[in-house]
C-alpha cells in the first residue's frame, strides 16, 4: 500500500495476506517504517526480476515448441505420402490396406 498522509502525517502501511485474509500493518513513520518500505520495495523489485526470467523461459519454451511442432508436420506429411503410395489409407485413427488389394 505505502504512504499515507492521515491528520497531516505520513504513515507507511504494509498489506500482507495469510489464508487469503489481508492484513494491514501501520509502521509508523520513523526510521521503521523507511525499513519496511525498502523491504517491501526490495521484495517487489524480486518478483519484477523473477517475472521477467519466468517469460525469458517461456519465450525459450515456444520456441522450442514451435520448432517440434513444425518437424512434426514434416514427418506427418512424409509418412501420409509413403503410406498413400504403398495403397494404405488413413481411417479411424488406423492405416490400413485397401480390401481389393
Amino acid at each position: 500500500m505505502g504512504w499515507e498522509n492521515v491528520k497531516g502525517r505520513r504513515y507507511f502501511y504494509e498489506i500482507t495476506y495469510t489464508n487469503g485474509k489481508r492484513t494491514r500493518k501501520c509502521w509508523g513513520s520513523g526510521p521503521e517504517a523507511h525499513q519496511a518500505e525498502a523491504r517491501v520495495n526490495l521484495a517487489r523489485a524480486q518478483r519484477r526480476i523473477a517475472k521477467a526470467r519466468l517469460e525469458d523461459a517461456k519465450a525459450r519454451d515456444r520456441h522450442i515448441d514451435n520448432l517440434v511442432a513444425n518437424f512434426n508436420e514434416d514427418v506427418q506429411s512424409i509418412l501420409t505420402n509413403h503410406f498413400n503410395r504403398a495403397g494404405l489409407y488413413y481411417t479411424r485413427g488406423e492405416w490400413r490396406a485397401a480390401r481389393n488389394q
